[in-house]
């Protein structure tokens, strides 16, 4: 994937601004369980130029959308090395909290509510040592671990510490079952072809919470451009192995990503919410038929998906998707799933 296409380059300035649609159901209250932040960074395949703090998060809540809380995933971001390999990440750990004790400072209305921190799991029992430093440093706000797994031989960015399968690896199946003792959730983002490794990894830790990121991430990019159908039957398999045991959850975001194949940053104008939305329907008709409701959460993945669309215009996308369920169908996807797998408490 070049520069030009990766899903984080640089927001168009042809396109102006980003679009600001009136948000639809402004009341409905939102726990936004996936955003980043980091310090300024050089534009790469993983995320736009610049920095991502307190003030822009809050600018982006700003939109109208009715977002009590968010959640902070790691990033890779202010990583103190001088800690060593072990333990630098707690530098992140770190840096969220201060950013989170930011933003009620400049906005009390929103709340940077919970912190999903990096551990390598293949540290087996080690990890209760390492989140221990994490949770002094969170502030009462680590939620939970994410160790990043995404690996394909054809891939157009791979995202794994190794190349092959990571979750048969059996320290980091002892380190998941650590973290899930120590009451963290695990977060884990893999392509659709790691459907049938995940399921094993699932089967195996049954004790484990796992949230899968970005609906499973079908690829649509490189060795995988124009092959949606074939991918879509592949990666709609693994949902369904995963959808059989209860303790997986699913986030329903990262549609714009164009490692999927979308072409939103491509096109001649801002998405709006009604484009984005009939991109992400078949895959979130299919997510929450298998899944149900009440294990899926809507995500706003920002700032990765800021150059392709405005945060106001995503939920509006979530909202549009949304529209045919229950009350309590749709508060679920919107909250109370968020609320309950990172313990949030909020009422």
């Amino acid at each position: 994937m070049t520069a030009s296409d990766s899903p984080q380059a640089q927001w168009r300035e042809d396109w102006g601004v980003p679009v600001r649609e009136a948000a639809l159901d402004p009341e409905r209250r939102i726990v936004d369980p996936h955003h980043h932040f980091w310090t300024w960074r050089a534009a790469s395949a993983m995320a736009p130029a610049g920095a991502y703090l307190a003030g822009d998060l809050r600018d982006d809540l700003r939109g109208g959308h009715n977002v009590v809380a968010t959640v902070a995933i790691e990033c890779g971001a202010a990583y103190r090395h001088e800690l060593g390999p072990d333990l630098a990440s707690v530098g992140e750990t770190a840096f969220f909290a201060k950013e989170a004790r930011r933003l009620a400072e400049i906005d009390p209305s929103f709340r940077a509510a919970g912190i999903v921190a990096h551990v390598d799991l293949r540290s087996g029992e080690d990890v209760r040592r390492r989140l221990a430093a994490h949770r002094e440093a969170g502030g009462g706000l680590l939620r939970g671990v994410r160790q990043m797994a995404g690996y394909d031989p054809d891939a157009p960015i791979n995202i794994s510490p190794v190349k092959g399968d990571l979750y048969a690896d059996p320290g980091f199946r002892a380190g998941a079952r650590a973290a899930a003792a120590e009451g963290m959730v695990v977060d884990v983002w893999h392509y659709h072809s790691q459907g049938e490794a995940f399921a094993a990894l699932v089967r195996a830790c049954p004790e484990v919470t796992f949230v899968v990121d970005h609906y499973g991430t079908p690829l649509g990019a490189g060795a995988y451009a124009n092959r949606e159908q074939e991918i879509f039957g592949v990666w709609a398999q693994g949902i369904d192995l995963l959808a059989a045991h209860p303790n997986v959850l699913f986030k329903l975001g990262g549609f714009a990503l164009s490692m999927t194949g979308a072409d939103f940053q491509l096109r001649a104008e801002q998405p709006t919410s009604e484009q984005v939305a009939a991109r992400a329907k078949p895959y979130f008709d299919h997510v929450l038929n298998a899944a149900g409701p009440g294990r899926c959460m809507f995500e706003s993945n920002f700032p990765i998906e800021k150059p392709c669309v405005s945060y106001t215009v995503l939920w509006n996308a979530f909202k549009r998707l949304s529209s045919g369920l229950s009350e309590g169908e749709a508060d679920d996807l919107f909250f109370k799933v968020a609320n309950d797998a990172y313990r949030l408490e909020l009422t």
